[in-house]
């Protein structure tokens, strides 16, 4: 007789979640209506360039860069405003405002950026609205994340970290699959993006109204250490100022231990550099694969995003079983398996996919592999945050995401311009095996965050 799989505290675990839903439905448009957008509103422009202050060079500004200076205000925003938003929502809530009131003012604002989305604007306009969406989705990200974190610290919800990361990417996924398929469905028209702010607006309903509160810690500010103090001052010393710029440093020998300034807490920055290596590829893959599975494989518009479908659909059906995992295994060797699976496929997608049927299987191994990675970063991160700190980590993660986003559009629209689109799969490769170069410097799973007893 087979046994019902049960999972103690499903209606918190759902209730708590279900805004990643709405969210990644809504991001979706990131992925597939600006790239077409912004390729049919630059269609005109030509090729500008860049002139050096050295040596006389020059490089080219083809549209594929001009797309990725539109699309890098999202990770732009991400440096800027998630960081802050940690670190005034921590202190937000010492003095009596909650979680849930800044994320309503975020949730409006997210909304109407969404709905500008099915205007017809102008090349100015569209800049602007794609501006806009990006601040407001940011300050809603980082809020949102941050209730997350103290909610699923509290006794009743500790245990079960790896299933809150699961749900995350379980919805995470489902939002982008529903957002691609009425894309396939519908094609490039304002319908998609006005479903995408309805069910923002319905997920975040069921968010304020029936997910279970985080603790309140009014009237106590969140303790900040001198330790901690003078590690956000060092986040800007010389030596970081030069990761900034290139990153590829923090695989010196030596350098990482510098670079470590958080104090204690080296494993989460270990984790960290990860992610940032990690996400150079999966920008660079995410940004353009529209454009790639379009112009490169002519692939009509309806399969490039059914492709994005079943990419998402595999990551949500990986992500409970990983999440898991993440509760009963060791994390590192399930984050760097799925690394390097997706260095691997990548690779291999490069001189392989010339199909639909093609296309199509690689993005069933990139679904497998992207759900660890999100997933497994995460759950490390709840086991190993500070408590006093947890928006502050919260934000930093979101920062070692933005960042490296940035940095890629840049790069990979470039290279794109240089090379053809399809130049985003050996450089997804090669970013992400740094990631997984990185992970096997991680420790073995070690809580060191005390777990709530009231």
């Amino acid at each position: 007789m087979k046994t019902a799989l049960k999972i103690p505290n499903l209606n918190a675990l759902l209730y708590l979640t279900v805004g990643w839903f709405g969210i990644e439905m809504a991001l979706a448009l990131d992925a597939t209506q600006f790239q077409v957008l912004l390729d049919q509103a630059f269609s005109g422009a030509g090729t500008a360039r860049l002139v050096l202050p050295w040596g006389g060079w020059s490089l080219p500004l083809g549209k594929a860069v001009m797309i990725g200076m539109v699309l890098s205000f999202g990770p732009l925003a991400g440096i800027i405003v998630q960081p802050l938003m940690g670190w005034l929502g921590d202190r937000l809530i010492a003095r009596g405002v909650s979680r849930q009131f800044i994320m309503r003012q975020a949730v409006f604002y997210a909304l109407v950026c969404t709905v500008l989305f099915t205007l017809k604007l102008s090349l100015w306009a569209l800049v602007i609205a794609i501006a806009l969406f990006f601040v407001s989705f940011n300050v809603l990200n980082v809020s949102y994340r941050a209730l997350i974190t103290e909610t699923s610290n509290r006794k009743a919800l500790a245990p079960q970290k790896g299933m809150v990361s699961g749900f995350v990417a379980l919805f995470s996924g489902l939002g982008g699959f529903c957002m691609f398929m009425l894309f396939k469905l519908l094609g490039n028209s304002p319908w998609p993006a006005a479903c995408g702010a309805l069910v923002l607006l319905l997920t975040f309903v069921l968010v304020f109204r029936y997910a279970p509160g985080p603790r309140q810690n009014v009237g106590t500010p969140p303790v900040q250490t001198p330790g901690q103090k003078a590690a956000m001052k060092a986040l800007v010393s010389p030596l970081h100022l030069l990761f900034y710029v290139c990153p590829l440093i923090s695989l010196l020998p030596g350098v990482e231990y510098k670079l470590a300034v958080l104090p204690g807490q080296r494993n989460i920055f270990r984790l960290f550099l990860a992610i940032f290596f990690a996400w150079l590829g999966i920008q660079a893959l995410r940004a353009f694969f529209i454009l790639m599975a379009t112009k490169e494989l002519r692939l009509a518009y309806g399969d490039a995003n059914l492709c994005l479908a079943v990419l998402t659909l595999v990551t949500v059906a990986s992500a409970l079983p990983l999440g898991k995992l993440a509760d009963r295994l060791d994390n590192r060797l399930i984050l760097i398996l799925s690394l390097s699976l997706f260095a691997l496929v990548c690779a291999a997608g490069y001189w392989l996919a010339a199909s639909l049927a093609s296309v199509m299987v690689m993005c069933v191994f990139l679904g497998v592999s992207f759900a660890g990675m999100i997933v497994l970063p995460l759950s490390l991160l709840f086991k190993q945050c500070p408590r006093q700190s947890e928006g502050v980590y919260s934000g930093l993660y979101n920062l070692f995401i933005s960042m490296p986003q940035l940095y890629s559009l840049f790069i990979t629209g470039w290279l794109a311009d240089c090379y053809g689109y399809r130049v985003i799969l050996p450089v997804a490769a090669i970013t992400v095996a740094c990631a997984v170069l990185l992970a096997f410097r991680l420790e073995r799973n070690n809580d060191r965050h005390p777990v709530e007893t009231a």
